[in-house]
């Protein structure tokens, strides 16, 4: 029973506001009118009875006004009332809710004092979700209409219930943290479940205790009590670090080899360089000694031939020295893709590890700060217990229950940056791939094997991209 009324107080007043003898708590504003504007009471079928005193005119309407709480719907599924109509009043009734009609049938008339009920009727049509403003129209017509005629109503009621109404902003179950959200605990967006808690967004507590245990902090907090900065996936806090620690050490010296490596190369830039410079002074030298023997005057004498034949050794050697620059330069490019290529997986490693963190669903979880420096290092302070940080990139992570010798242990990881090819010295040093060829055949060789495992180390690093 969501309303009735048994009318029992001597109902007179228009409109007629006397509180009814049951009434859902989330109805209100409770009132009866009628288009006669007035009310009078006759005996009802106990007590006293809501009544009108004229059939006139032919038709009649009854108003029970009502309003549904902000929040809540109402569902009505059936009615019942009694009823009574004297010898020259109306003979049948419909019944409305908000213009939807719910039934109709036989009004009861005789001239004694005896009441009908019309037995618990459900609504012909559905009645659901109602809210806000509620009118029921209890529409009175038929019979000879007489001016004198009564209409008596009693123990008036409708059957149904309320429901909070349900807001779904988004059909996606999943919300904050990509947790799942629990709309119908706390209302739309403010509880949220996972592995190892029930949150409140709007207190930011969890309804649980913290299965990771901190002497420094309520059981109760969440996220260090910093939403903003930091993390935490499945409601718990910490992962295990021993596990955590072979992987790390692995790329640390993965991440040493890639170190030496660059070293290395960054070394043989540099004698490139110098040797460049070196060839530069022996372009002059040898410009200077092709330039005096031209002005020689003694062409003829055979000190300038031995001369001459010096020159022409030099120059041999000049163009042997160049072809020995650039291969040694495709050589260093060749170093820069074999690093280039380690680097790349390298830094994929690197990222597996990252996302294997973010998404782990272990019974134990990470602590993940977007900030360097603020993450507590001694949360656990028995013997057994440690902490260990690791910062991949700008990702921080805390890991606890390691082993006590490696108490506040710290390590960072970060993504390593490819090395740029360089530039061939060809055209800078003044001579051609065919003269270099010509003085050594086997360089075609070399020159051509070294530039196709570039080309195509190129190729697929463009196909990446």
């Amino acid at each position: 029973v969501v309303y009735q009324h048994k009318f029992d107080d001597n109902p007179s007043t228009h409109p007629y506001t006397t509180a009814p003898n049951q009434l859902n708590t989330k109805l209100t504003n409770v009132s009866w009118t009628n288009s006669q504007s007035s009310w009078t009471n006759f005996a009802g079928f106990t007590g006293k009875a809501i009544a009108t005193n004229s059939a006139t005119p032919d038709t009649t309407i009854l108003y029970l006004n009502l309003t549904v709480n902000s929040g809540f719907m109402l569902d009505v599924k059936s009615y019942s009332f009694y009823h009574r109509s004297s010898t020259t009043g109306y003979t049948n009734y419909q019944l409305l809710v908000n213009g939807i009609l719910v039934g109709s049938g036989s009004i009861f008339v005789s001239s004694g004092s005896t009441l009908q009920n019309t037995g618990t009727i459900n609504v012909a049509n559905a009645i659901a979700g109602l809210t806000g403003s509620v009118t029921v129209t209890l529409k009175l017509f038929g019979g000879s209409n007489g001016n004198n005629a009564t209409f008596r109503l009693d123990d008036f009621t409708l059957n149904g219930y309320t429901q909070e109404v349900q807001v779904y902003a988004e059909s996606y179950r999943y919300g904050f943290q990509n947790q799942e959200k629990n709309d119908e605990v706390s209302g739309n967006g403010n509880s949220y479940s996972a592995e190892f808690w029930q949150y409140d967004s709007r207190a930011g507590r969890r309804w649980n205790l913290d299965p990771v245990f901190k002497e420094h902090e309520s059981p109760y907090a969440c996220f260090a009590n910093n939403p903003i900065c930091f993390a935490d996936p499945n409601g718990a806090d910490t992962i295990n670090g021993n596990k955590a620690i072979p992987a790390i050490k692995d790329l640390k010296e993965w991440a040493g080899q890639l170190d030496k490596q660059k070293s290395n190369i960054e070394e043989m830039i540099k004698n490139r360089d110098k040797i460049y410079e070196s060839i530069g002074d022996i372009d002059t030298k040898q410009e200077y000694s092709e330039l005096m023997n031209d002005i020689n005057p003694f062409k003829k004498n055979p000190w300038h031939k031995a001369v001459d034949k010096n020159i022409k050794i030099n120059e041999h050697s000049i163009t042997a020295l160049k072809v020995g620059f650039v291969v040694m330069e495709l050589i260093i490019n060749a170093e820069i893709y074999n690093y280039n290529s380690s680097v790349e997986n390298y830094n994929s490693a690197l990222a597996e590890l990252n996302f294997a963190f973010k998404t782990m669903d272990d019974d134990d979880n990470l602590y993940i700060s977007n900030e360097k420096g603020t993450v507590y290092m001694s949360q656990n302070s028995t013997n057994k217990k440690a902490a260990l940080r690791l910062t991949i990139d700008d990702d921080i992570y805390r890991f606890g229950f390691i082993s006590s010798n490696q108490k506040g242990l710290m390590k960072t990881l970060n993504s390593q940056e490819k090395m740029g090819y360089i530039m061939p010295s060809l055209d800078l040093l003044g001579a051609n791939a065919g003269d270099i060829i010509k003085a050594h055949p086997k360089v075609k060789e070399i020159y051509s094997k070294m530039t196709k495992d570039i080309q195509k180390g190129l190729k697929r690093e463009l196909k990446k991209l």
